[in-house]
């Protein structure tokens, strides 16, 4: 029985520093350094399985990434995109949430020093756009997004005293 042959792997000069740089990289995440590897060692004329011993992976995998990198080049090593559950929180609230946040809380006439997760749900609910919401994906929203107001302060000052005679 013939064995398919390995899609052959050319890289270009670019391509070859990209892929080295991430066989190397301290920070690279493993699964990102792992389709270095394999790229960058089919490149060299190695086949499937001597690659998939050298790296202690199978070659269904190595089959894989060097498919997908003949095909797609440097894009075919990302993740595909994954299916699961449609969210259920709108855009449009989620940037109504990520909004009222931005805002200091005198602005929109509550009397607070900052936000909290159940002050905004309330305020939002108020609003007319936060149905079907709690204070944890209020907050679950904002760590999306660089925002957090429970690290912003502001003073709720009283009105100003008018000044004691004698006094400037």
């Amino acid at each position: 029985m013939l064995l398919p042959r390995a899609v052959p792997v050319t890289l270009a000069a670019a391509e070859c520093k990209t892929l080295k740089k991430r066989a190397r990289g301290a920070r690279t995440a493993h699964r990102d350094r792992l389709r270095a590897q394999i790229v960058l060692a089919a490149a060299r004329g190695r086949d499937n399985a001597r690659i998939a011993a050298d790296l202690r992976i199978t070659v269904d995998t190595v089959r894989k990434w060097r498919g997908r990198f003949a095909g797609c080049g440097l894009d075919g090593l990302a993740d595909l995109p994954r299916s699961g559950r449609p969210r259920r929180i709108s855009e449009l609230t989620r940037a109504a949430v990520v909004a009222l946040a931005c805002q200091l809380p005198a602005a929109t006439g509550v009397p607070l020093s900052r936000w909290t997760g159940p002050e905004l749900l309330a305020e939002v609910t108020r609003a007319g756009t936060g149905d079907g919401l709690s204070a944890s994906s209020v907050l679950r929203i904002l760590a999306e997004h660089p925002v957090k107001p429970w690290q912003y302060r502001s003073w709720i000052s009283p009105a100003p005293r008018p000044s004691k005679p004698g006094r400037p």
